[in-house]
């Protein structure tokens, strides 16, 4: 996934066990740019397993630095990160984003299958079929991959060229639920599906017992069911009611 691939550019080295159980905190998080520009002050917010977050905010406020800082990608300026009451640091990094699935809004396809984009693993490898199936169904790209003579090893194309905007995204998400990773950070990820289609989804992915769920996005309507709803401003987290 996308967060792994950047720590090892990184290279983290990480001999550190960290899991997640219970719960995240983060806790006074301060970051800054530079000394005059300071992008998040005393941030707090905790997050507990198996919970379903919406945050909102405007353009540029910071919504993925947020996530950058979350996964451990970058180091809050000061304030501390807890999983489980385990401080996260630069020794538990690597271990940390190994629980998380990062869908961002422009998914990154490489030119071969389906099949090989959602499951990481060549056309002649086993798979669990059994899931891949059924998290096809998920997203909703049955419908692609049977009007298709090659089914699920139909190839992408460069640069997905071969499939549209919303069904690079559903890949993506494809990709996430096949990792099997309880941690799922959606960072305005549904925005090229078609609203029918993007509000099935969300709701599906709202349904999952065993998953915590981060979602970004611009669309107050989209966090209406939502267990807690955060808006970026001011330079905090605030908790936010979309009927006001």
């Amino acid at each position: 996934l996308l967060f792994d691939t950047l720590l090892k550019k990184r290279n983290i080295l990480d001999n550190s066990s960290i899991s997640f159980k219970n719960q995240i905190d983060l806790k006074n998080i301060n970051f800054n740019f530079n000394e005059n520009q300071n992008l998040f002050q005393n941030l707090n917010i905790q997050i507990k397993k198996n919970t379903k977050y919406a945050i909102i905010g405007e353009t540029g406020i910071g919504k993925s630095t947020f996530i950058d800082i979350l996964s451990g990608l970058k180091e809050p300026t000061s304030g501390e990160i807890y999983i489980d009451n385990s401080l996260l640091d630069v020794n538990k990094v690597n271990k940390w984003i190994q629980n998380i699935a990062y869908i961002s809004q422009r998914v990154y396809l490489f030119n071969s299958s389906i099949r090989n984009n959602i499951t990481f693993k060549s056309d002649n490898e086993i798979i669990d079929n059994a899931k891949f199936k059924e998290i096809i169904k998920f997203v909703e790209l049955d419908n692609l991959i049977d009007g298709k003579k090659e089914n699920e090893f139909f190839s992408v194309g460069e640069f997905g060229g071969n499939v549209s905007g919303g069904q690079r995204q559903k890949i993506g998400i494809a990709r996430a639920l096949y990792s099997g990773r309880k941690l799922l950070i959606f960072d305005e990820s549904t925005n090229s599906l078609d609203k029918k289609t993007e509000n099935e989804i969300i709701q599906k992915l709202f349904n999952l017992k065993d998953r915590t769920i981060i979602f970004i996005t611009h669309s107050e309507q989209l966090t209406k069911n939502f267990d807690f709803v955060y808006k970026l401003e001011n330079k905090k987290l605030v908790s936010y009611d979309i009927s006001t």
